[in-house]
């Protein structure tokens, strides 16, 4: 149990004391149900992800079963343990094509190394993201890759307990290996972009739901960049792209009417090439000319960005390095290969300059080969 943690109770349901099990003894679901205080029924909800079972009620199972080293289908599990050959990976929400890129590299490297993958869809909700990972335990995967982390990094630790090894893929925990870029850098680089086209006046923009981490760093490398250059902070701007409205520094207001008023800005750092693309798209909807009226620029490099018709300036990752990466630092914690501390590897950047920003389009793409090997390990 974690310093801070609420103590758990010591009997529930029935449960007739808090005696220690035999050593010889493997715990049961009866166990888990006894220390955390809740019913039998309640446990099989928390294990199977159903919905409705109340998030104190969750905590306390999970960390019953960290405590008690529970594994579902242990039989089965010891019988198949070493031989398993399937990876799970949670994504955050596949409909954006950020993720849906890294799916595919993903279980391209995946494959390549003899595993395969099932994948679960979170939807960048918290709640399906810790019941994801109970299903995928139930699957016995022999190890789990994350492509974002919407729970709190506590819960997803003590959900995750010490039954299988974990990788973070383009988003970063502090208690496992973790493969990304430098978010803050990453920013600095596309805010700074558009400072040495000439822009003064630079708004953020960043949608509804994002991992935090991810937006905090990013936020701060656009405010970094202002700071160096000696400019004032622009607009803080939340947009759900396609909505008529968008939030500036707190306030409701029209897109069209924003996009119009030349006084807030005259370039934009899109959060990522998602909200980019979308920003674009309705920009043109709008009547509004870009790079003429505003530049933008982003993050990422996903394919939409790279047509012709869209030509996002952006901050490009390496999708496929990062694919390899990740799955090879997890079959490597599977094997065994590779113990002790946790591994940050931090991914390659490049600045792609296109219309968005330019005027002019550019077919560059720096990260082509799926072998580009990291910049930093630590």
């Amino acid at each position: 149990m974690r310093k801070g943690d609420p103590p758990l109770p010591e009997s529930g349901d029935g449960a007739k004391g808090d005696a220690p099990l035999p050593r010889s003894r493997r715990p049961t679901i009866i166990d888990v149900a006894q220390l955390a205080g809740v019913s039998k029924s309640t446990v099989s909800a928390v294990l199977r992800g159903t919905p409705g079972t109340s998030h104190k009620a969750v905590e306390r199972v999970r960390r019953a079963i960290v405590e008690l080293d529970y594994q579902p289908n242990n039989v089965a599990r010891q019988l198949v343990g070493a031989q398993s050959k399937l990876i799970g990976v949670v994504v955050g929400d596949l409909s954006n094509q950020f993720f849906a890129e890294m799916a595919v590299h993903v279980e391209r490297s995946a494959t390549q190394a003899g595993f395969s993958t099932i994948f679960c869809n979170t939807l960048g909700d918290p709640d399906r993201e810790l019941a994801a990972v109970t299903r995928l335990l139930q699957q016995q995967v022999a190890g789990i890759l994350f492509l974002s982390m919407e729970a709190s990094a506590d819960l997803l630790r003590v959900a995750v307990g010490r039954h299988v090894p974990v990788v973070f893929a383009t988003c970063r925990g502090e208690w496992a290996d973790s493969v990304c870029i430098d978010d803050t850098q990453a920013a600095y680089l596309a805010t700074r972009h558009l400072i040495e086209l000439g822009h003064r006046r630079i708004a953020f923009v960043s949608p509804e739901s994002m991992e935090s981490l991810a937006h905090a760093e990013r936020l701060d490398g656009y405010r970094q960049a202002l700071r160096a250059a000696e400019l004032p902070a622009g607009p803080v701007m939340t947009w759900a792209p396609g909505d008529s409205m968008i939030e500036v520094d707190g306030a409701q207001r029209g897109l069209k009417e924003v996009l119009a008023d030349r006084r807030l800005f005259s370039g934009v750092f899109a959060v990522h090439d998602f909200i980019g693309v979308a920003l674009l798209d309705s920009a043109g909807a709008l009547g509004f000319a870009v790079p003429e009226d505003f530049a933008v620029s982003s993050i990422d490099n996903i394919s939409l960005a790279r047509l012709r018709a869209v030509s996002l300036t952006t901050v490009a990752q390496p999708f496929g390095a990062a694919a390899k990466e990740s799955v090879s630092l997890l079959i490597r914690r599977i094997s065994g290969e590779l113990s002790g501390p946790p591994t940050l590897v931090t991914l390659p950047l490049a600045l792609i300059a296109r219309r968005s920003t330019t005027g002019r389009h550019s077919t560059q793409q720096p990260f082509e080969a799926l072998d580009v090997l990291p910049t930093a390990v630590r």
